[in-house]
This record gives structure tokens, sequence and C-alpha cells, in this order.
């Protein structure tokens, strides 16, 4: 069966709403049909990829081949200057965060966002999540990610910047006047979340690669998975928090992972997915089991696909057109 990817699978985030003009999230919302562009040609690839594989090992490298090629489309996006912001370098976004780690600012106050906006209501209910994580007088919550072969890795850490003081090299992996000099004062009463250390991602994002190719090794000795399967639906979010969980590049990322996640859903399952607006930051913020239980909830199959018509409804303008990249706080991953 031949799946096609439509902009329909990327409602836009509400975290780039960050007004109250719908006519500004009009413009936001052209950049779903890049992304489904770029969508059908990462499955055609992909398919490529794992026709000659035989074996797990090999599967796990094409979904890995798949991501690489992913990130390269997100550069080039803004090499060519079609999505970008107009301050931002596009190097950013094939630099890797490196041996230090990327926060991402949760108070819904920051960055300019308008109050009531989308954005500033989806931070308002996320940093509510990240604060429910805490007991007693604990400044920290360091989430754990359980893996399939039984081992646990340390994933993100939801901190609260009053208990940072001296420590902020560590987190950051640079000095507080560092920090200082590159973004604006983080309050002291802010929540944030960060990403964890280079060897725990990279050994998230292989993990990621290897859950995928159990489901395409399940699906090619099967004949085909059912995408409503509870146990095929954990094992797919869980590769997708694997993947949110462990970030490589510090600009791009979110954009490169949604695209991802549809093409790699419409490969094993042969159904197109709607991945939900909020995934990067449900990911970011919850811990392993809220991202399931979230991820059961609100990741939708689309029955069959779109027409021709409804295919040719996405003019090339649109598809060319894409949308400007919104500030997500100034040390965040960004789409």
């Amino acid at each position: 069966m031949t799946v096609r990817i439509s902009a329909s699978s990327f409602p836009t985030p509400d975290l780039v709403k960050t007004t109250n003009n719908p006519a500004q999230w009009d413009q936001l919302d052209r950049f779903a049909a890049v992304q489904a562009e770029a969508a059908n040609g990462a499955l055609e690839s992909l398919g490529e990829r794992l026709a000659s594989a035989s074996t797990v090992g090999d599967r796990a490298a094409a979904f890995e081949g798949l991501y690489r090629q992913l990130a390269e489309w997100r550069y080039r996006l803004a090499v060519e200057g079609r999505v970008t912001r107009p301050s931002s370098n596009a190097e950013t976004i094939r630099t890797p965060i490196g041996e230090g780690s990327m926060s991402y600012r949760l108070s819904p106050s920051v960055a300019g966002r308008e109050s009531g906006s989308p954005a500033h209501r989806a931070l308002t209910k996320m940093e509510r999540v990240a604060l429910e994580q805490f007991s007693g007088s604990a400044d920290r919550v360091q989430h754990q990610v359980a893996l399939p072969d039984g081992r646990t890795v340390n994933g993100n850490l939801l901190m609260r910047t009053e208990s940072l003081g001296e420590q902020a090299a560590d987190v950051f992996g640079r000095s507080t006047e560092e920090m200082a000099a590159a973004a604006p004062a983080v309050a002291h009463d802010e929540t944030i979340t960060v990403t964890a250390s280079q060897g725990d991602r990279e050994v998230l994002r292989r993990a990621a690669f290897e859950q995928l190719a159990g489901l395409e090794t399940k699906r090619a000795e099967a004949g085909g998975l059912d995408p409503h399967d509870p146990e095929n639906r954990q094992a797919f979010a869980d590769a997708t928090y694997c993947l949110f969980q462990g970030p490589e590049f510090r600009r791009g990322t979110d954009a490169t992972m949604r695209v991802f996640v549809a093409a790699a859903h419409a490969r094993v399952f042969d159904a197109a997915p709607v991945v939900p607006q909020g995934v990067d930051l449900d990911a970011m913020v919850r811990d392993q089991q809220g991202f399931r239980d979230t991820m059961r909830d609100e990741m939708r199959v689309i029955s069959g696909g779109p027409t021709a018509g409804q295919e040719r409804s996405a003019s090339a303008g649109e598809r060319a057109a894409g949308a400007r990249d919104q500030g997500r706080g100034s040390t965040g991953i960004q789409r």
C-alpha cells in the first residue's frame, strides 16, 4: 500500500503562535506543506534504505541514515532562506550541542509571548506539568528513560532556576558570564528543562533507531502492523520519546524530528499519523509514562490517504513558502 503524507500530519505547534493574531497563525500553517513534501521524500528514501536490510542492525542503520538526511534537509531550508529567522545563522542548525547542554525556559512570560496567546497558554500548562513532578523541597527532577534492553539512562532534567547558582557551567556547559552575555538574564524563579549529557543523548538516539528497527522487523515478519495495537503504540511512543530526549543540534531539531516521526510511522504502520502539535514540549517536560499516556491520547492515525485533488490543493507556492521560525527562548531548542 502506498501511503501519502499530507499537511494534515503537521498541525502548527501552539508554541510558535506567540501572538493573538490568527492571520499570523495562517502564515505559520504554510510550513505544514513544506514538512509534508519532505516527509514523502523521506518515506520513499526510507523504503529504499530498508529494501536490502535483513537484520535489526541493518534496519536501525537505515533509520539513522534517514535522520541524517532530514537534518541536512532542515539545514538546506535555512541556507535557502525558506525557513529561518532574519537574525539567525543557518550554521547553528548543524552546530552540535556537544559536551554541554541546552535548556528551554518553561515560564510563559519570557520571550515576548502575548498573554493569552496559544504559546502563552501552552507554556502555562507545561510549567504546571513540570512543577507537579517536584516533591517536597526538591528543586530538580531527573527523568529516567527505560530502554527495551532493561537499561535506564538519564533524560531531561527539570530545574527551578534559583537552584542554579554556580552550577550553571555544569548544567549548560558554559560559564555564568557567557550565559549572561549570550541571552537576557534568566529570572531566579523560572522553571527550565535541560537536555541530558552528550553521552546519554547519543544512547537515547540510538535506542530510538533500534526500537523503530524492531517494529520494522515485526512488520516484515507479520506482513503489516496494527497502529492501534497498544503494544505497538507504546513501542512507537518510546522511540519518539528517546528521539526528542536526545537532540543533537542547537537549532532546527523540532522540524527534523516531526518529519522523521511522520515518515517512520507511515513506514512501520502503513498509515500516516497526525503528529501531536505539542510533541516536542511534551517530550521535554513529561516523564516517560506521562509521554506514553499523551501519545496514546493524542497521536491519531489518518485513515486512507489524500486524494489527488487534495494533493493538488497544496499549491507549489505554499510548498515553497514555509514559515518563519519563532524565537523560543534564548537558549532553547528551536524549530
